[in-house]
């Protein structure tokens, strides 16, 4: 599980660099309204280690890498994660607890290999919860681009 996190957050710091978001084929466009369809898939095609991440556009900051907000399986348990990894997510840390309070969910701190992260297993709507980050935060609306990046459950975007 240890290395499993230190590669993810290698893997997102990586691909949230502005050169490859502009890649072709490197991650998948999609929209807030696809957020629920991906969460689906995950539990259901998804084992632990899976994990779809969701790219904020036009986030970066100076470190190049944009904010991400992350859903994936550990331990069994699906599982919203907010890794402190891009500078913009360790800025917003404290917002994004606040929405996830507001809710009436509840995250937990966890760390390995030096990485951090905070983690939300108690939402009854992982998308509501990602869609909150998502309008509240970064003003995003429902037919606003993301990317995405999955790995290890079965996902195919709508043509």
């Amino acid at each position: 599980m240890q290395t499993f996190l230190v590669v993810l957050a290698v893997v997102i710091f990586i691909l949230c660099i502005r050169s490859i978001l502009r890649s072709p084929g490197r991650a998948r466009s999609l929209t807030m309204r696809d957020i629920d369809r991906v969460v689906h898939a995950l539990r259901a095609t998804g084992t632990d280690e899976s994990f779809a991440v969701v790219l904020v556009p036009d986030t970066a900051e100076d470190d190049g890498a944009a904010a991400n907000l992350q859903f994936s399986i550990e331990q069994g348990r699906l599982g919203f994660d907010w890794v402190l990894n891009a500078k913009r997510n360790i800025r917003d840390r404290d917002k994004v607890v606040s929405l996830i309070k507001s809710l009436g969910y509840s995250c937990s701190e966890r760390k390995s290999n030096n990485v951090d992260y905070l983690r939300c297993e108690d939402a009854r709507d992982f998308p509501g919860l990602a869609k909150k980050i998502l309008r509240e935060l970064y003003r995003f609306s429902e037919q606003s681009p993301l990317s995405l990046i999955v790995d290890g459950f079965e996902w195919e975007t709508r043509g």
